[in-house]
């Protein structure tokens, strides 16, 4: 027998008729009766369901409508290259952990179970060590690990390293035709100095950034603040009238940067990327270009326009043209600039670049140049 939903059967026999010998032997089981089970009214649950799906369309409503969040910055910034990156590097750091975590656990289990005490005594210690110890310290140590361990090599325990064992290095330079900037890993450790000093070689121009002095035997040329300021909201765009400028060009450029100062541009530097140029009766008036990059960002270098042709905007719009050439490869543009130059800090605030830090440049000269006695 089937009976409708929200229905209860009952086989319940029926009691017997009144006045009924109590010995008397039950009547037969009628018919079993159904009985229909309402379901119990929860208003209270009703209205916190309502009060609760409210606030979440409020909080999405706000989410989308907020001008403040400014989703279109947002989504510039995501899609950005060294996000991206930052993304990838992030997932393999979790898969590489993943794996070389299962390793160790497989090593130090079999460490603990092995018949070497040593063996037992290191893979206790080890894992005491990691379960006694903050993770927010771990943390700390590991952030901290290649300012402790600057190198890292292979070679003869307590002994030198293998031919091509070594691995981090405390400075960095280009090429002293192509442009005379170099890096520190700590400008206060005196062995990041020594290192450029074999980098570049003896008596070498090269220009220092975060230093605020250079050690004793170098030659300080000139010194200053400079600012860096990052594209937030310039428009970019192509230039037709832009030429692109080449190895041919270098004499004309160096030229005009002779006579504009825009700062250090050698005989290579248009080497490092796209440089542009508008000309006017075949002679360049103005230029600038593509310098330093890094993973995500290129710097705009070089602004100069030739004095008898300023005021008619010709360097911004060689700004926006090579900036376009810098966001067509999904990078951001920065720039520098001196920070005694205000004027060109005011333009390029103007135009949509903001301000993100000061620094300090120093050109220098290395020890043991010409006419110098080195021990």
């Amino acid at each position: 027998m089937t009976e409708p939903p929200g229905t209860a059967v009952s086989s319940r026999p029926a009691p017997p008729p009144p006045g009924a010998p109590a010995d008397a032997a039950p009547p037969a089981p009628g018919p079993p009766t159904a009985e229909r089970v309402l379901p119990l009214r929860r208003r209270g649950r009703l209205i916190a369901t309502a009060v609760v799906l409210v606030l979440v369309a409020q909080i999405a409503h706000g989410l989308v409508t907020n001008p403040f969040y400014q989703w279109d910055r947002f989504a510039y910034w995501f899609v950005r290259p060294v996000i991206l990156d930052g993304l990838l590097i992030t997932l393999e750091a979790a898969a590489y952990s993943a794996v070389l975590g299962l390793l160790g656990g497989i090593a130090l289990a079999l460490a603990r179970l092995s018949g070497s005490p040593v063996l037992r005594a290191v893979s206790w210690t080890y894992t005491w060590l990691f379960r006694s110890v903050p993770l927010i310290v771990v943390l700390l140590f590991l952030y901290n690990f290649s300012a402790l361990y600057r190198t890292l090599s292979l070679g003869v325990p307590f002994g030198p390293a293998f031919p091509g064992g070594r691995r981090g290095r405390r400075d960095g330079a280009q090429r002293a035709d192509v442009s005379p900037f170099t890096a520190l890993s700590d400008p206060a450790d005196p062995r990041a100095w020594a290192d450029l000093t074999v980098l570049a070689g003896p008596g070498a121009a090269v220009a220092v950034t975060g230093a605020q002095r250079p050690p004793d035997g170098w030659e300080l040329v000139e010194g200053g603040v400079g600012v860096q300021l990052v594209d937030t909201s310039l428009r970019a765009e192509h230039a037709p009238e832009a030429v692109r400028l080449g190895a041919a060009d270098v004499p004309e450029i160096l030229e005009l940067v002779a006579l504009t100062r825009p700062g250090p541009f050698l005989s290579r530097t248009v080497e490092l990327g796209t440089y542009l140029g508008i000309r006017e009766e075949g002679r360049l008036v103005a230029m600038a270009g593509e310098r330093l990059r890094t993973p995500g960002w290129t710097e705009i270098s070089a602004v100069c326009t030739h004095p008898g042709h300023r005021g008619r905007g010709l360097a911004t719009r060689l700004v926006r043209a090579v900036a376009a050439g810098i966001r067509d490869r999904r990078e951001t543009p920065f720039l520098h600039a001196a920070a005694v130059n205000t004027g060109a800090i005011r333009l390029y605030e103007s135009i949509g670049f903001t301000l993100r830090r000061r620094t300090t440049f120093l050109f220098l000269r290395t020890p043991g140049g010409p006419g110098e006695q080195t021990g």
